[in-house]
């Protein structure tokens, strides 16, 4: 599956400062060309959208056709927001 990343996401991306936390986040972003190997669960009340954990972390994501679009992620009190 192709995966993109909304611009609303790509801005936080650059503004974390963690290289650590970057990386593992980027190592996730990759990963999710396969969304279902990881700790995927369908948002409930959401048709395509699904979240995975990364640590602290949540990444929201939406899957149409062959594509995996990126919406947010943050930590879990402020990324259901």
């Amino acid at each position: 599956m192709q995966v993109l990343v909304h611009n609303k996401a790509q801005k936080k991306f650059k503004k974390i400062a963690d290289s650590e936390l970057k990386e593992r986040l980027k190592d996730a972003f990759k990963l999710l060309s396969d969304p279902f190997s990881l700790d995927t669960i369908k948002i409930k009340g959401e048709e395509h959208t699904y979240r995975t954990r990364i640590g602290k972390y949540r990444i929201l994501f939406i899957i149409e056709d062959k594509t995996v679009y990126i919406v947010d992620f943050d930590t879990r009190g402020k990324v259901y927001k």
